[in-house]
């Protein structure tokens, strides 16, 4: 049946105007005229949207046109049936993976009954898909660089004890237990907070990043990232951007198990301290706080044995000190018995020099009353005096009609000279 609505014919005749056509003649119509169109399969690229894996085997997806920078993309669903699939060499979990640009070997097809436009899925280029991955994550990792802050994370110092932690991870899964378990057997205090996060799929992302939030804000030392062994595939979800960029804005150091021996994602780039697998977290975080113990113990022992050393040589300085203050005790005991003996000489020669001195006092005391004018005086002599009070030892001391006072033993005659002679020149 060949439909042509622009000439108006169905099959070989033509219609009119008001022909009418039911809705399963539109349908094979456009499921004819795209198999004409498309004889044979295509290839297709495009990123995958609500990737479906279902128990069948089947495969199913959207492919949105990743060229367009428009808000309503075009979008097309796809199929790979299980007969498909199997047939393609390589892992389609690791391939298939949500926003990721993949390259599909696919014929159009319109499902008349449903009126549903769809591609069906044979192939799937790997190799083009593995390009893509690497590109994106070359071009996330210098982007990063060039922000500076690829290894913020790492700069963050890591404490030597550490016994307050977060795990994000999947609730009661290996990785969980693998965790829980080796700290549980260490016999160490340790306090771990668990915040549960989808590790794979396509919610994935969304969900990490929230537990990385959430655990910032806690009262903790460090973040456990782990997950257990899987498809390589699962690790899609560390190499995410928004993944990568929420541990690069922690304030808490970061350690990172994934659970891959040789792959390294970005995230474990970007992490402080990236390790293999949960139990090598685990066993890491065990043997810091172990080894930070015994130097802890080790330094206690040290500081308690040089205290000891100090008390020790104080006692034998405190020992030599009493010796000393009893060899002064008796230098003191020997001082004074000395300054004693100076005190009585002391004492004994003062009273020596003042009974001498007495002694000379009375004698200069009789020899001065002795010598006294007064009483030369009082044996009937008498001494004159100027009018200026000096006294007169020569009569060239005055002249006639000098006024002068005569000292005598009861008074004082005032007289007057008349005239005066020399006792030589008679």
């Amino acid at each position: 049946m060949v439909l042509e609505f622009g000439d108006q014919f169905l099959g070989d005749e033509p219609v009119g105007d008001n022909a009418t056509f039911s809705v399963r003649e539109v349908n094979e119509a456009i499921s004819l005229s795209i198999s004409s169109a498309f004889p044979k399969d295509i290839w297709v690229k495009g990123e995958v949207q609500r990737l479906r894996f279902h128990t069948s085997g089947h495969i199913y997806f959207d492919l949105v046109d990743s060229s367009s920078k428009s808000s309503s993309a075009s979008t097309i669903p796809v199929t790979l049936l299980k007969w498909n699939a199997s047939k393609i060499k390589a892992d389609l979990r690791e391939i298939l993976v949500e926003d990721r640009e993949v390259r599909i070997l696919a014929r159009p097809d319109f499902y008349a009954p449903y009126g549903k436009m769809s591609l069906a899925a044979s192939d799937v280029d790997s190799s083009y898909t593995l390009g893509q991955i690497a590109i994106a994550r070359r071009e996330l990792i210098e982007k990063l660089n060039k922000e500076g802050i690829l290894k913020s994370n790492s700069e963050i110092e890591l404490e030597p004890l550490i016994f307050n932690v977060a795990l994000i991870t999947s609730i009661d899964s290996a990785a969980y237990h693998d965790v829980v378990d080796q700290i549980k057997a260490s016999g160490l205090g340790f306090k771990i907070i668990a915040v549960n996060a989808l590790m794979q799929g396509s919610d994935s992302v969304a969900s990490v990043v929230q537990a990385l939030r959430y655990a910032n804000k806690l009262d903790v030392q460090a973040i456990l990232l782990c997950r257990g062994g899987g498809a390589k595939s699962d690790l899609a979800t560390f190499d995410n951007e928004k993944v990568v960029r929420a541990i690069t804005s922690l304030s808490k150091p970061l350690l990172s198990g994934l659970g891959h021996q040789i792959d390294v994602s970005v995230s474990d780039m970007v992490a402080n301290k990236a390790l293999k697998t949960p139990t090598a977290c685990a066993q890491f975080l065990i043997e810091r706080s172990q080894s930070a113990l015994e130097t802890t113990i080790e330094l206690s022992e040290q500081i308690n044995s040089s205290a000891l050393d100090a008390i020790e040589t104080a006692d034998l300085r405190l020992a030599n000190v009493t010796s000393r203050l009893s060899d002064v005790n008796i230098v003191l005991e020997r001082a004074k018995n000395t300054l004693d003996n100076y005190e009585k000489s002391i004492s004994s020669n003062i009273r020596r020099v003042i009974e001498t001195s007495k002694s000379r006092v009375e004698s200069i005391s009789s020899l001065v009353n002795a010598l006294d004018p007064m009483r030369v005086i009082e044996r009937g002599f008498s001494v004159i005096y100027a009018s200026n009070g000096s006294v007169i030892r020569s009569i060239n001391d005055v002249s006639a009609g000098d006024e002068v006072s005569v000292k005598i033993a009861d008074g004082e005659i005032e007289s007057k000279v008349i005239t005066t002679k020399n006792m030589k020149e008679k």
